[in-house]
């Protein structure tokens, strides 16, 4: 069975966007199967991808996610906000759970949950970093659930339609199961000016042992050909 990926890059619907819920709603004109959304600032690996296809091509019904170990997803230079995922013992997302300020303590791996109270979390957790595989019909449901984000938020122009709230919405009211697949690639990003010089040190490892070319640019227009 082939699945077809679409890939877009959403600038702005409106002057004031509404979050990363909003973004994918945004491009639904140009969506009429599975396909994928990843955060463009993320560098995910190819570990990931690969998971994320064969995930959906496992489940083509069902929306994906791809997890980490909290501890590679950590920055040495401050906290950081990640999403710690429940999974039942069938490999389902049950929730997710939003940490602010995570990071490496004397204490081990501290967090801020949505209360603000401070809480330990285990280096082993599975977090998401957004990158999804999702269906027509989840796409769909969200629609009418940003409808009703708006109708109760449009005075309150702090709030955000998050992507992961809308999943866990269509999770607990039994509309979806997410299947969730687990990589142990290694992701990058980088949060805090100080970053940039571990991600310049590891992608320059990695097109030293040929997992990445010298040239993106030049690979693309070849693949063009």
């Amino acid at each position: 069975m082939a699945i077809k990926l679409k890939m877009g890059v959403v600038m702005s619907c409106t002057n004031r966007p509404w979050g990363t819920g909003h973004a994918v709603i945004c491009a639904a004109p140009h969506v009429d199967d599975s396909f994928a959304v990843a955060n463009a600032d993320d560098l995910y690996g190819t570990e990931a991808f690969r998971g994320l296809f064969e995930g959906m091509h496992d489940s083509p019904k069902d929306p994906v996610l791809v997890t980490y170990r909290l501890e590679k997803t950590l920055s040495e230079y401050g906290g950081v906000n990640r999403g710690v995922c429940v999974i039942d013992e069938n490999g389902l997302l049950v929730e997710i759970s939003e940490f602010s300020d995570v990071r490496e303590t004397k204490f081990g791996i501290t967090g801020k949950d949505s209360t603000g109270r401070v809480a330990t979390l285990s280096k082993e957790a599975l977090v998401s970093m957004n990158l999804w595989g999702l269906t027509k019909s989840f796409l769909d449901h969200m629609e009418g659930m940003f409808t009703e984000f708006l109708r109760k938020n449009q005075g309150d122009t702090s709030s955000e339609f998050f992507l992961p709230d809308a999943v866990s919405v269509q999770i607990k009211t039994g509309l979806v199961e997410v299947d969730v697949v687990e990589t142990e690639g290694e992701w990058l990003g980088v949060t805090f000016p100080s970053d940039r010089e571990q991600a310049v040190r590891l992608l320059g490892s990695k097109v030293e042992k040929g997992y990445y070319s010298t040239s993106l640019a030049t690979d693309f227009k070849e693949s063009l050909i």
